[in-house]
């Protein structure tokens, strides 16, 4: 059994509009990077047999009351 390396993606979702604003609370561990146009993330890490890791984020989405958003 050997470490295996391995590349995680995640999103968060991306307004479009002046009146809906998302914001990222909390994010662990790290990501390597992260794209503010696509809201995309990207861990890279090694993991070896038998471990379990667990990558986080929080995040909320401000809005007027009368605005509908979809996701």
């Amino acid at each position: 059994e050997k470490e295996i390396e391995l590349e995680v993606y995640d999103q968060i979702p991306v307004s479009r509009s002046e009146n809906i604003r998302v914001k990222l609370v909390k994010i662990e561990p790290e990501p390597q990077s992260f794209n503010k146009e696509t809201g995309i993330f990207k861990w890279k890490d090694k993991l070896s047999p038998q471990e379990k890791k667990e990558y986080y984020f929080e995040y909320y989405i401000q809005r007027p009351e009368k605005v509908k958003i979809r996701f």
